[in-house]
């Protein structure tokens, strides 16, 4: 495997490691919440996550509409807000925030191993034998300081405008792709777009990295952590792609 370069403030503003679940019952609500006890000293927020859910109803040549809010499991918080367990009906996720661009990032092994520890509690109080899917995502924040900047000396892959068109003033853009990886049977979404808050001094942009796979299959444990470590070599290869030196410049 191709060893990567180390950069000593890498741009993630998020990373996540997602693991579906075929919908549990809403009897396990109860068992998904009282986990937050075993959580409360690490993540001391608890929060119900709802669906939204509408339904229409056709009586008598009149339509009617109404809403209703079902909960779907739980959000855990630590006390900044930077690291969230979520235990829902349909699975599980772990998020590891950063806020500030320029800090420091704790690795892919900590986020990983506190991945791992949550989900195993999730997975033995409810008993789940059988999973659905898998997912790492990482969200990258490119700060670049000046403005205006030529994104084609920053990124591999730009928007691009025809030469014939007589306007080339970009002032918004998004750019989407979905890759398959038949290796891996999965597939990686990648997104390219300017990030929210625009400052007039600095250009923000995001690479969003989502590696997923929406397969079923029987737990083996060793072989789903070894899977999602592929996931994450992946996503440092298509961000290395991603990037031309003048953007990795800013983060070594």
């Amino acid at each position: 495997m191709k060893v990567m370069p180390a950069y000593s403030k890498p741009p993630v503003r998020e990373a996540l490691i997602d693991i579906r679940v075929s919908p549990l019952a809403p009897t396990q609500l109860p068992v998904l919440e009282a986990l937050h006890d075993k959580l409360r000293s690490k993540y001391p927020t608890k929060k119900k996550q709802q669906n939204l859910q509408g339904l229409w109803e056709c009586r008598e040549e009149t339509l009617s509409s109404r809403t209703y809010q079902r909960v779907a499991g739980f959000q855990f918080e630590s006390s900044d807000g930077t690291r969230i367990v979520q235990y829902r009906l349909d699975g599980f996720t772990c998020n590891f925030i950063k806020p500030d661009p320029s800090a420091g990032w704790v690795g892919w092994s900590a986020l990983r191993d506190e991945a791992r520890r949550t989900w195993e509690m999730y997975a033995n109080a409810v008993g789940i034998k059988e999973i659905v899917g898998l997912g790492v995502r990482y969200i990258n924040q490119i700060v670049i300081p000046t403005a205006p900047i030529e994104l084609t000396e920053y990124l591999a892959a730009p928007p691009d405008i025809p030469k014939s068109f007589p306007y080339q003033s970009f002032i918004d853009w998004l750019s989407r792709v979905t890759v398959a990886v038949p290796d891996l049977n999965a597939m990686a979404i990648i997104t390219q777009a300017p990030a929210d808050e625009p400052r007039p001094d600095s250009l923000k942009i995001l690479l969003d990295i989502d590696i997923v796979r929406r397969t079923p299959a029987t737990i083996d444990p060793e072989a789903m952590w070894a899977t999602l470590d592929r996931f994450r070599d992946l996503k440092n290869t298509i961000f290395e792609a991603s990037l031309l030196d003048k953007a990795k410049e800013l983060f070594r």
